[in-house]
């Protein structure tokens, strides 16, 4: 349709108000294909600024909206010349028709349609409205459309009783659907404001609020408030949440109806933000056990009071409610159960699986025979329990100046030898790698990607064999750390703070069972060396010379099965250095440590290497000194590398005094 503007013709332009989609959609449609320009607002204050922006011909406004309802928008279009004569047509339900009809005759509004209306239906009044604008006689015709409804549902007593039964329909219709539509929410924050929004329908009243609380709250824990500006009822919800008892009638048990003058907000329980309150209706929510809260409803949009039947309908709607959302409340209670019980299933679970992850390292350190079997079987309980793959154990030596590799266990996994090897040649000081870390802090530390932690040396021959994370924590013996438990794991695993806390206490008791096992095996070995000291003190006297006594020496010693070679050697007046007497291998040249041991009169140890061509292991010299001079140099090899300790090496300087009492036994028998 076309209208005369600005000396050209134009589409007439309609703004529609509805903040439902479906109603703003529906006319948008019709209007459209009726050949009208659309403009669309939520409410009644974006319409207002809509209408100063774009100047429409026509208006089609819901009466009942959240900010700004059609009446007072009417009402603002009047105020202000430029709008004052634009036409509005109230749209709203059915069941809601006599109130728009009064409404629409106190603000002067020529026509309203009802929810659902045909769409030919719409077209006739708005062309004919439009074209009222332009023809006198027409617009009183149109004027007078509204009077002729009211005087109808007046006079015509029969009509009046098929229309009221068809009200009723219409509201039990509407009660039916909304009730249908809360039923769908599951959140109870949304319920409470599709209830609101749905009260202010279902009675024709200009604002509502609806607040609900569980039981056992302290304060109200769900409100909602429809028919104020955004500002409004945030400050009304926030009133109703405080702990704060409200007064009555909102505190009341049951309904209650109120009209006469128009009073204060907080003189009727309403929080101080609230508009000033004429007729009011409130009911109480509850469920045939408690009440959970209450619906208010104030200022109907007619001026007239709040009904019987509206108590009714409200009530109706409240006991559902209150069944809905003690539902909710049993749910909810439920799930608090379930969860307290799968915390109470975890933690008897994690308590279970800590006493049995305890209890198999403790098997394990009993069952090894010594400290490297106990720590490898120690591993292997806790990979198996923890679900590692691979685990180390590094140890302090040297006055703690260094951290050097015990026991390794792992699964059979791809490249993880190559790992294993490289890792075993490696030695940390403290705050190097990531042993070196956890021994600086004495704490634990948890890497969930090796790939991306710049502590760790060798991330690649890591990612390589599988291994994606890796833990690492301290050892104490004696409260002090004693070593470090590294684990890892063949995939990205994030921190874990119980397996931490009992990986705490894992250490405490991995550095109490591997110092017990070391006593034991620091008593064995006194054994043997006590064996080979008694052995080679019956040598005394026996030899009838020097090469004679350090060739029995020699092959007593390799009888024990500890040593790969035994060497003893000499050095002449011109301070050449030579093999007296060996057993095992032949010996190759002459170890600098011999040098050493003869020039400091000290005992000297490489624990990295063996002598020359017997491989991997560890060597040592040992001064056999007689009468503060260095007579010979006994000199061992051990196939274990690390293997002369400083309680070993003590322990073998016992055997070279046993030997220097034989040198004095034949050097006296010479002399004599």
């Amino acid at each position: 349709m076309w209208v005369r503007g600005q000396g050209r013709a134009q589409l007439a332009k309609i703004l529609i108000v509805d903040d439902h989609a479906v109603n703003r959609e529906f006319l948008a449609t019709v209007l459209k294909h009726g050949g009208f320009a659309i403009v669309e607002a939520l409410d009644g204050w974006s319409a207002l600024e809509l209408a100063r922006a774009e100047s429409p011909d026509l208006i089609i406004s819901d009466i009942l909206m959240p900010s700004g309802d059609g009446y007072e928008l009417v009402q603002a279009l009047r105020r202000e010349p430029a709008l004052a004569d634009i036409p509005v047509i109230f749209y709203t339900a059915h069941f809601n028709e006599r109130e728009a009809l009064s409404l629409a005759r106190a603000c002067g509004v020529r026509q309203v349609l009802t929810k659902p209306a045909d769409p030919e239906e719409v077209l006739n009044v708005v062309q004919g409205l439009l074209a009222g604008e332009t023809d006198a006689a027409a617009a009183g015709a149109q004027g007078e459309v509204g009077e002729r409804h009211y005087m109808r549902l007046v006079a015509d007593k029969l009509v009046k009783t098929a229309d009221e039964l068809e009200w009723t329909t219409s509201r039990l219709m509407a009660l039916i659907e909304m009730c249908l539509q809360i039923s769908a929410e599951r959140e109870p924050s949304q319920l409470v404001k599709t209830v609101c929004r749905w009260t202010r329908d279902l009675v024709a009243a200009r604002h509502a609020v609806v607040a609900l609380w569980e039981p056992g709250a302290a304060a109200t824990s769900f409100v909602a408030v429809s028919g104020l500006s955004d500002e409004a009822a945030a400050a009304v919800e926030a009133g109703l949440t405080s702990s704060i008892p409200h007064p009555v009638p909102l505190s009341a048990t049951g309904p209650l109806r109120r009209s006469g003058p128009v009073g204060d907000a907080d003189d009727f329980g309403l929080p101080w933000a609230y508009p000033p309150v004429g007729a009011m209706i409130v009911v109480p929510v509850r469920s045939p056990t408690r009440q959970y809260g209450w619906i208010c409803a104030t200022s109907r949009i007619s001026g007239e009071s709040f009904t019987a039947d509206d108590e009714r309908l409200l009530n109706i709607f409240a006991s559902y409610l209150g069944r809905i959302f003690e539902n909710h409340c049993l749910m909810s209670e439920l799930s608090d159960r379930s969860r307290q019980l799968e915390v109470e299933m975890a933690r008897r679970s994690a308590s279970q699986w800590r006493a049995e992850m305890q209890g198999a390292v403790t098997a394990a350190l009993d069952q090894g025979t010594s400290v490297a079997e106990c720590a490898t079987a120690m591993l292997k309980a806790i990979c198996t329990k923890g679900g590692f793959a691979l685990g180390d154990l590094w140890e302090t030596v040297d006055a703690e100046d260094h951290l050097a590799h015990l026991a390794t266990w792992h699964r059979d996994l791809p490249a993880v030898e190559q790992f294993v090897q490289r890792t075993r040649g490696l030695t940390f000081l403290r705050g190097h790698g990531v042993p070196g870390r956890v021994w600086r802090a004495e704490a634990p530390v948890w890497i969930p990607d090796v790939a991306s932690e710049q502590a760790f040396l060798h991330p690649d021959s890591a990612l390589a064999a599988g291994l994606r994370s890796a833990v690492a924590f301290p050892v104490y013996m004696r409260g002090r750390v004693s070593g470090v438990i590294c684990l890892f794991a063949d995939m990205v695993r994030p921190p874990d703070a119980d397996l931490m806390d009992l990986f705490g206490t894992i250490g405490r008791q991995a550095g109490q069972l591997l110092e017990r096992a070391r006593l034991e095996e620091r008593v064995r070995l006194l054994g043997e060396r006590c064996t080979l000291v008694r052995a080679i003190a019956a040598l005394v006297g026996q030899a009838d010379s020097r090469v004679g006594l350090f060739e029995r020496v020699c092959r007593t010693l390799m009888e024990t099965g500890i040593y790969a070679q035994a060497q003893i050697c000499t050095m002449d007046p011109q301070g050449r250095i030579q093999v007296a007497a060996a057993s095992g291998p032949a010996p190759g040249d002459v170890s600098p440590l011999v040098k050493v041991a003869f020039g400091t009169r000290e005992a000297a140890a490489d624990n990295a290497h063996g002598l020359a061509g017997l491989g991997a292991g560890a060597s040592a010299a040992f001064p056999v000194k007689l009468q503060g001079r260095v007579r010979a140099v006994l000199v061992l090899h051990a196939r274990a590398a690390g293997y002369f300790s400083t309680a070993e090496i003590e322990n073998t300087m016992l055997m070279t005094g046993s030997i220097a009492l034989a040198l004095d036994a034949l050097d006296a028998s010479e002399v004599y």
